[in-house]
């Protein structure tokens, strides 16, 4: 009691939500295009702001965190030209092969 220096001062939080500052908050998570999460945890599972639980066409999860599908541009076995960004469902796909 005496240690706290604010009214409603938490040490931790009911699921869903977490410390910000000395305060609880509920952790919120938008959803949109591309790099956005396309559904997001559900609220009581949540231990970050913007936990992802599936992500937009050409996005992947790392952990909770959707990011693009990666596609190297090159010469011999690397790509000429890529798929355009929603249309990747794996690394390095293709539209167009370099010659051989």
């Amino acid at each position: 009691q005496e240690e706290r220096s604010v009214r409603n001062h938490c040490s931790e939080c009911n699921p869903g939500a977490g410390l910000v500052g000395a305060l609880c908050q509920h952790l919120t998570c938008e959803t949109g295009l591309g790099a956005a999460c396309k559904s997001c945890v559900p609220q009581s599972e949540r231990t970050a702001f913007d936990e992802c639980a599936s992500c937009n066409p050409g996005y992947t999860l790392n952990g909770k965190t959707c990011e693009a599908i990666t596609c190297s541009l090159g010469p011999d076995e690397a790509c000429r030209t890529c798929r355009t960004q929603e249309a990747r469902t794996a690394k390095d796909e293709c539209e167009s092969c370099n010659p051989g």
